[in-house]
């Protein structure tokens, strides 16, 4: 892909989350594999609950 597309969703925010660490740690919150997201890819997906419910969705 040589085009690549910004789009701003009004409707969401953006939260920052650095460090050596910062993978593991979304890996072990989310719903979908954080190993998958790169330069130009964005992974949707949920927070949920240790139970499984679903809290909230977001793209990283």
């Amino acid at each position: 892909m040589t085009n690549i597309c910004y789009i701003e969703l009004e409707s969401r925010g953006v939260l920052a989350v650095a460090g050596g660490d910062a993978a593991e740690f979304l890996q072990d919150l989310v719903s979908n594999d954080i190993e998958q997201v790169g330069e130009g890819c964005v992974v949707y997906a949920a927070l949920l609950t240790p139970q499984g419910k679903y809290l909230h969705d977001f793209m990283v």
